[in-house]
């Protein structure tokens, strides 16, 4: 680890003399067009904003890619430009490796001319660019690494070479508008918190500003720009023109599960399932390192406060808002110009499921806080948008992007049934669900789907899954736009919700394979409930409490699963997929498993089933289901999927 002292100024030895001497004028290509003139400075806010950005990596990445026109042109397109901004995209990450013109392969200004057509024809796509000066971490270079450049600070070879590339880049940026471009002018160091990243920061801050005034820059904190890492900065040591930037990948061992260090982890679900950490333990046996983090993700119950789950990732990002507030900058001068996860792709990564669960809890969070949201990558090779020719439904509802979706079929049809047309937002959303359930093999299992945390009454009440089973409302249960309904009455059900569904007359739920699950938002108190069940609750089947056991009732009488949680808040799950065993779920972790044989479900016609019918105080319903069997898999992905659309919920307006 470096130690020198900070630097107020830049290094002499790099601005001044040769080093200055050898940059070469900013010049343009000679059929460029400006979409606008560059604009002055105003010296109180960045001049440059971008609210999703997507990173594109086709221009010789850590060298993995060819450098050239060529290679850009067959990954980024026009047409997939032109994709990229109709799907709700207003800049593309462009991650420049400068390793050809710092190793003498090419001069200064033939890598810049590869760099600006890239540039250049993204604009012309109306998409806004971050240039990003993307340093390689590892690969075959052998000078040029990060480490290597950071470790020839302040007056090695390497470091001096760096900072005159960065002058010529700033040079040339200086001629486009700044509304329009920025620069990111070294994408990740490799210096632990505390270390000497604040004085390089400083020294290449300097370096830029020396031969551009008005183009927004944009700086990380230490340790791989980390949430953590942006406490070593300052803001006060920067103008009010410089954008700070945070890569917010943790936990790393889910995000990078099954690369480098993380090897030996695959298949971690996100949100953690208490349930598989035996699993996962087992994957990194005599690896103290994996295995703490590991303990770390899990937790040590289902019910840790600590667990790395929703509250944990937005305790990181309160770690930012934290930061900002007390250095006074806004919240538009954050960028999170990274966040993604390893797909399965190769089988060592997340499953879709699960990165989607990851993406969109990452985003929503960055995006509540007024931060800039950077996706990477599109066109990478792992990472989080998987498709060539496009973004796939279910991630740009992830991403909260609504423009140019291909509706599935069972969507289309649904949103004929709805009265009131939903948002554009709410129908990605809703689109990207059906698609999830789908893609899992789960939506043929089901006889319904209810979100009844919708936009209003009529929505709330459909089945998704058919035009049969409408909900019908008994009395006057309470809907609450974006929440549910909430029932009451006691035994006299004076207000609840009738599916007019009867389990047995062709349905999917069977006598010996069947679920059922419901997502309560609010506690259960009072007396024995019955969140979801037939009419015949005592000798048929459903899903409530029965004095302080929560489960499912089985035919033959009132068996129920193991005490879940004390109020019953969360999405339960019951299922049976053989005659004679009970399996349940909470919150996607599997529960206790139970004996009970089956018998013959109760088909008379008044025995539909039924929500909030109970014989005390009732929790609100935000979700139910209810089909054919569930192994405790596929119990954890209908868990998982239906929280992405609940979440999704409070970006639909």
């Amino acid at each position: 680890m470096l130690r020198r002292s900070f630097l107020s100024g830049v290094a002499a030895s790099v601005i001044g003399g040769a080093a200055n001497a050898q940059l070469p004028p900013a010049r343009l290509c000679p059929n460029f067009r400006f979409r606008s003139a560059p604009s002055i400075l105003p010296w109180n806010r960045t001049t440059f904003t971008s609210k999703r950005s997507v990173n594109i990596v086709a221009i010789g990445f850590n060298l993995y890619g060819r450098w050239g026109t060529a290679s850009w042109d067959i990954s980024a397109t026009n047409a997939r430009l032109a994709a990229l901004k109709a799907l709700g995209f207003d800049a593309v990450r462009i991650a420049i490796d400068p390793t050809t013109a710092l190793n003498g392969a090419q001069t200064h200004a033939q890598w810049w001319a590869v760099a600006q057509y890239a540039i250049d024809k993204a604009l012309a796509e109306d998409l806004n660019v971050i240039a990003d000066l993307h340093v390689a971490l590892d690969g075959s270079q052998s000078t040029y690494r990060a480490d290597q450049i950071e470790a020839a600070y302040p007056n090695g070879l390497a470091w001096a070479a760096y900072v005159n590339l960065l002058q010529y880049f700033a040079a040339q940026l200086a001629g486009y508008n700044n509304t329009e471009v920025c620069a990111e002018i070294y994408n990740e160091n490799m210096q632990d918190v505390g270390g000497d990243w604040p004085a390089m920061a400083k020294t290449l801050w300097n370096a830029f500003r020396v031969k551009n005034l008005n183009t927004t820059v944009l700086v990380g904190g230490s340790s791989y720009s980390s949430v953590d890492g942006l406490a070593d900065l300052l803001a006060a040591n920067f103008d009010a023109n410089t954008g700070y930037v945070v890569h917010d990948y943790e936990p790393g061992v889910l995000s990078h599960q099954g690369v480098g260090v993380y090897q030996p982890v695959s298949r971690l679900h996100y949100p953690p399932i208490f349930s598989e950490k035996a699993a996962a333990l087992a994957q990194v046996l005599g690896n103290s390192s994996l295995t703490g983090q590991i303990n770390n993700y899990f937790g040590s119950s289902q019910f840790d406060a600590t667990t790395m789950n929703d509250g944990w990732l937005a305790a990181k990002v309160a770690v930012v808002t934290a930061w900002r507030k007390a250095n006074g900058v806004p919240a538009s001068r954050i960028f999170m110009t990274e966040t993604g996860i390893h797909n399965d792709t190769d089988f060592r990564g997340a499953s879709r499921v699960a990165r989607l669960g990851f993406i969109q809890t990452k985003t929503r969070l960055h995006e509540a806080a007024g931060h800039s949201v950077g996706i990477w990558a599109w066109d990478g090779s792992y990472w989080a948008l998987p498709s060539v020719n496009a973004v796939d439904a279910d991630y740009q509802a992830a991403l909260g992007l609504s423009g140019g979706i291909f509706y599935e079929t069972e969507a289309s049809a649904l949103f004929a049934r709805i009265t009131i047309q939903p948002s554009a937002m709410r129908k990605a959303l809703i689109n990207a669900t059906i698609k999830m359930l789908k893609d899992t093999g789960l939506w043929t299992k089901l006889d319904a789907f209810y979100m009844l945390a919708a936009a209003d009454e009529q929505s709330a009440r459909l089945n998704w899954k058919s035009a049969m089973g409408s909900l019908t409302k008994v009395g006057s249960p309470a809907f609450t736009v974006d929440a549910g309904f909430t029932g009451g009455g006691g035994e006299a059900k004076t207000a609840y919700l009738n599916t007019g569904i009867v389990l047995g007359t062709s349905t999917l739920f069977a006598q010996s394979s069947g679920h059922m699950g419901v997502v309560q938002s609010t506690a259960m108190t009072g007396g024995d409930q019955v969140a979801l069940g037939d009419d015949n609750y005592n000798s048929g089947v459903g899903i409530g409490r029965y004095s302080t056991l929560i489960g499912l009732a089985s035919p033959n009488g009132l068996t129920y699963s193991d005490r879940t949680t004390p109020d019953g808040t969360g999405h339960l799950i019951a299922s049976r997929s053989v005659a004679g065993t009970i399996t349940s779920s909470l919150g996607g972790s599997a529960r206790a498993s139970i004996t009970d044989a089956s018998a013959a479900l109760v088909t008379d016609a008044g025995n539909a089933v039924q929500m909030l019918h109970a014989a005390g105080q009732m929790s609100r319903i935000a979700a139910a289901h209810f089909g054919s069997g569930l192994t405790p898999a596929e119990q954890r992905d209908l868990y998982s999927i239906t929280k992405f659309c609940l979440l999704g919920v409070s970006r639909a307006a």
